[in-house]
């Protein structure tokens, strides 16, 4: 947690691992398993590895402990007190092993994450949109149908909720609503919306692209940010879907049951309105 302190340039990540960090030196890892490591994957990797080499010691030393306790550094207070050596040599090799592999881990697979977000370019920021009560704007310029015609059987039943699939023709994302980022998918390829009115709004970008690890997709926002309609969300590399085989058709549907009125039946523009809700 502390190592993704060090390592990370996003002030946002900066500011959680220090307070999430600290808990967890003194036993209360839930902010820093939920908020970090489980988000980033490879520092909870890390942790795992750090845990067993520690452990191992512990074991091996047949270190003893009078009663169940504290975690983290409290935790000595539950051992006994010819074991307490033992017990710190295990603390420090399970956290040496976890700065260890967090860095190497981090340094090989996970460096995006560990970047400061980029900046909107000040030519997108001038087109935010005057958003109207009610409406939804055009995420994408494409094709546009009804969310039955999707190619997913899973979208086209309307079990993720109604809604349309455009086909998109370029690779800028952008809000359909004013509103707050709810969830950006660890493979960064569907974004979770909420509007000013209640809406929530699913955006999948692509079919199956979950395959892809999130390699054609740069995400320009992040979980909790407050956004405005016309705002970039993510830049899309459609042609690296399509080499890899799969659908660009971008569902975008409203998952808590609001209905609608489709505004286009064949094309729309991005930042058009798109849909009336009733």
């Amino acid at each position: 947690m502390l190592t993704v302190l060090f390592l990370t340039k996003n002030e946002k990540l900066k500011s959680l691992c220090t307070a999430s960090g600290i808990s967890a030196l003194l036993g209360i890892t839930e902010p820093a398993m939920f908020g970090v490591t489980l988000k980033l994957k490879y520092p909870f990797y890390a942790a795992i590895i750090g845990s067993a080499a520690g452990s191992a010691w512990i074991a091996g030393t047949k270190t003893l402990a009078l009663a169940m306790g504290a975690a983290g550094l409290p935790g000595i207070i539950s051992i006994a007190p010819q074991s307490w050596l033992n017990f710190a040599i295990g603390l420090g090799i399970s956290m040496a092993t976890s700065v260890v592999m967090t860095v190497v881990l981090m340094k090989k697979f996970g460096q995006k994450e560990l970047e400061a977000p980029k900046k909107v370019k000040a030519s997108e920021a001038i087109q935010l949109l005057d958003a109207q009560p009610n409406v939804l704007y055009a995420p994408m310029s494409g094709s546009i149908r009804p969310i039955s015609a999707c190619s997913d059987p899973m979208f086209a039943s309307k079990a993720m909720g109604d809604g349309v699939v455009i086909t998109p023709s370029e690779g800028t994302l952008v809000s359909p609503v004013n509103g707050k980022v709810m969830m950006v998918f660890p493979t960064k390829h569907a974004i979770g919306l909420q509007g000013e009115n209640g809406e929530e709004i699913l955006i999948h970008v692509g079919l199956d692209t979950v395959s892809l690890d999130g390699k054609p997709f740069d995400v320009l926002v992040g979980d909790g940010d407050t956004i405005r309609a016309g705002q970039p969300l993510m830049h899309v590399d459609l042609e690296a879907i399509r080499e890899a085989g799969l659908s660009t058709e971008t569902p975008v549907v409203i998952t808590n049951g609001k209905a609608f009125e489709t505004l286009h039946e064949e094309r729309v523009e991005s930042r058009a309105e798109m849909l009336k809700l009733a």
